[in-house]
């Protein structure tokens, strides 16, 4: 919590923090008062599970609300900014593909959108996969013959505009900070109308690209199953096949050398991709690796505690903080 902003902060599916990171880079240290992420603890009281464990660690002293569907939000304190990624399973190309449904994770978004209906922040900041622009989404107008009116992206835009909000969206990769993977986000803001709270801001104090980066050869996106210590499809379209065929030992030929240096230089140096595994002589994915491909700053996740598993699970799942950020000044410059 910072006592010392002059803006205030909640934080739905909060994850590792990676979108409230990105809000910060464009309007400066929240104050952040409360947080919210499934928490599980041991007969000791020590925090079970990968995020929760990173919240704890990294905002230390701030409540965490638990479980969104179980939140009063006649007892929460109204924030200026509320953020949210809700879950994404059920939107994502890699997932179930049941839409933004009632009984889906990623219909969760309900309630957050109670959230936002209760508390009215100045400014509302969601996230999701590119699935959201196409996965199927609940509606009272589907038609009997089960066609398809409304998408996910609709959804979430059509609710916020029944109580008032207008919006903006846009979608981001990864790369496009500099990053040297692709990972695509679709980000929405959305402000009550006629309230120019965030707009009167003093914004952009993050340092946006002036123009496109050149196309270049991108390493895979990080993913939970990196995690395994092995190459899950025996080529280079998982990450660590990727380091191993081709940026370690001695047939490394340099496929991703730009991609990695550009980053390097972009965001800061980057932690050993490899690391000894736990049978002599073999060489398994670095944890520090993708946090660093991910934009946050070293140890974030990795010096928390967590087992490997977790950590990649973690990081897996994250949005790149600079990404974010590009995103919300986008936005406002559209709005």
């Amino acid at each position: 919590m910072r006592l010392n902003s002059d803006y205030t902060l909640g934080s739905l599916f909060t994850g590792i923090g990676g979108l409230d990171l990105g809000v910060e880079m464009v309007f400066g240290p929240a104050n952040r008062l409360w947080v919210s992420d499934i928490v599980e603890r041991d007969k000791k009281g020590h925090v079970i599970g990968n995020a929760p464990a990173v919240i704890e660690k990294r905002f230390p002293g701030v409540p965490n609300l638990g479980d969104v569907t179980k939140i009063d939000w006649d007892s929460v304190p109204r924030v200026d900014v509320l953020t949210g990624g809700s879950p994404c399973q059920d939107l994502s190309v890699g997932g179930r593909r049941a839409g933004m449904m009632p009984g889906t994770r990623s219909g969760l978004w309900m309630s957050m959108f109670e959230g936002v209906k209760r508390i009215r922040p100045h400014l509302v900041v969601w996230e999701n996969v590119r699935g959201a622009y196409n996965a199927r989404a609940y509606s009272s107008m589907e038609p009997e013959d089960g066609r398809v009116v409304l998408r996910g992206l609709g959804r979430v835009l059509g609710d916020l505009a029944g109580i008032g909000y207008d919006a903006g969206w846009c979608g981001v990769r990864a790369s496009e900070v500099g990053a040297p993977h692709q990972r695509f986000r679709v980000f929405v803001l959305a402000w009550p109308k006629d309230d120019n709270w965030w707009l009167d801001r003093k914004m952009h104090r993050w340092n946006v690209p002036s123009e496109p980066f050149a196309p270049i050869q991108l390493l895979p996106t990080p993913t939970a199953r990196d995690g395994k210590g092995r190459n899950q499809r025996n080529d280079d379209s998982c990450l660590w096949g990727a380091i191993e065929q081709h940026m370690i030992g001695a047939n490394s030929d340099g496929k991703y050398l730009s991609a990695f240096l550009r980053w390097h230089v972009t965001f800061g140096p980057a932690s050993a991709p490899a690391e000894p595994a736990t049978k002599p002589g073999k060489y398994r994915l670095n944890a520090e690796f993708p946090e660093w491909m991910m934009g946050f700053p070293n140890g974030w996740v990795t010096d928390v505690g967590l087992s490997r598993m977790q950590e990649f699970r973690a990081i897996g799942g994250a949005v790149v903080p600079q990404q974010a950020a590009l995103a919300i000044t986008k936005i406002a410059r559209m709005a």
